[in-house]
């Protein structure tokens, strides 16, 4: 790419080479493999367990504790620094939520589609700044069946808030133009009944789409069309492409991200959830998809999530609480945090951010 004459190359170009290129895929499958087997045998035993009303199994308590570090002289000293870090929130997979303690006072979102904790310190000369909270929360793994799905979908009430909402278009990245409707509909042909619409994008997504790693997103204009264009996608991009195109199919689907929570080998991750009258919502994770084609796992994704997650953000590219002055680093997702001061926005590259997992303990051995 050149950026005012001057040529500059990606720094994950390297990575997605091995990623993308054939001749690559026998290595990075054996990893894939791996993975993929110990995802099975732990899903397996998860579909053993009872469900609750809302199909959700095996309740697990999480205890965990996010630090965000600022670099020495980031800022000059005496200056404030304002941080804002990720928090769950409660839905039908996460439950009794608690902020165990803090370095530093917080002040909690409200009103905001990205759920946070937020603190603030004045930066002293020659000192990293240290920001820390503990907390810990109940989650599920759950899964809707797809026969079930079948059986029990009705159809919408298009009059309603919800459904308007849900299958708009929404600036920037989920626009529903002609282009987007011919494709859906390229992809779906004669079908008409929405359970069967989504599962033939998302598989469709999963088959044609592979992983590899992208561009901030705050520099592309519209993601999906990124996806497109380019024959690759994060996570986020492919979910943000497949709510594009059920919503041009007329179902509801929204944005919904955090991290992924193996204790040793937490991470950023983004997904969906898709509405079916009659059902509700259903967690849909295109990425995950990607992985399980042509296995018995190939429609777990479509109406499903393990429980090995945090869901922090409920939309994207919405305001923070308390709000931030300045332009944020990432102004679609949010997941490492937010940093500023009185002088403007503090980019990654000064500061870094972890969550680390201490435990994930089955509920029912917590009650004995």
């Amino acid at each position: 790419m050149v950026i005012d004459g001057q040529e500059w190359w990606f720094r994950k170009s390297v990575r997605n080479l091995w990623l993308l290129a054939d001749e690559f895929q026998e290595r990075t499958g054996q990893d894939d493999e791996a993975s993929y087997k110990e995802r099975l045998r732990y899903l397996r035993e998860a579909m053993r367990t009872p469900a609750d009303p809302h199909g959700v199994r095996d309740w697990r308590r999480v205890s965990a504790t996010f630090t965000l570090d600022v670099d020495a002289d980031a800022v000059p000293a005496g200056e404030t620094l304002r941080v804002w870090m990720p928090f769950p929130y409660e839905n039908l997979r996460q439950r009794r939520i608690q902020l165990d303690g803090g370095n530093r006072p917080v002040v909690m979102s409200e009103g905001s589609k990205h759920h946070t904790v937020y603190m603030e310190a004045v930066a002293e000369k020659g000192k990293p700044t240290h920001f820390e909270y503990t907390f810990s929360y109940e989650v599920g793994e759950r899964h809707i069946a797809h026969d079930d799905l079948l059986a029990l979908v009705r159809p919408y009430k298009t009059d309603s808030e919800q459904y308007r909402r849900y299958t708009a278009s929404e600036p920037r990245h989920v626009l529903i133009t002609d282009e987007m409707r011919a494709l859906a509909r390229q992809i779906v042909g004669n079908e008409t009944n929405p359970v069967l619409q989504a599962s033939m994008i998302y598989k469709w997504i999963s088959r044609a789409y592979p992983w590899a790693g992208a561009r901030e997103y705050s520099t592309l204009a519209n993601i999906p069309q990124y996806v497109l264009d380019n024959g690759h996608g994060d996570c986020g991009q492919v979910a943000l492409l497949y709510i594009t195109l059920v919503r041009s199919l007329g179902i509801p689907a929204r944005w919904e991200s955090g991290w992924v929570i193996n204790p040793g080998d937490e991470g950023w991750h983004d997904w969906a959830e898709t509405y079916f009258e009659g059902v509700g919502w259903v967690p849909t994770d295109p990425s995950f998809g990607r992985g399980t084609m042509d296995t018995p796992l190939e429609n777990y994704y479509i109406s499903g999530l393990d429980l090995y997650r945090m869901a922090s953000n409920e939309g994207v590219g919405d305001r923070l609480s308390p709000p931030k002055t300045y332009i944020r680093s990432e102004t679609v997702d949010f997941q490492p945090g937010e940093v500023e001061w009185r002088g403007g926005n503090l980019y990654y590259d000064h500061w870094h951010s972890h969550l680390t997992v201490h435990g994930v303990t089955p509920v029912a051995h917590l009650i004995k």
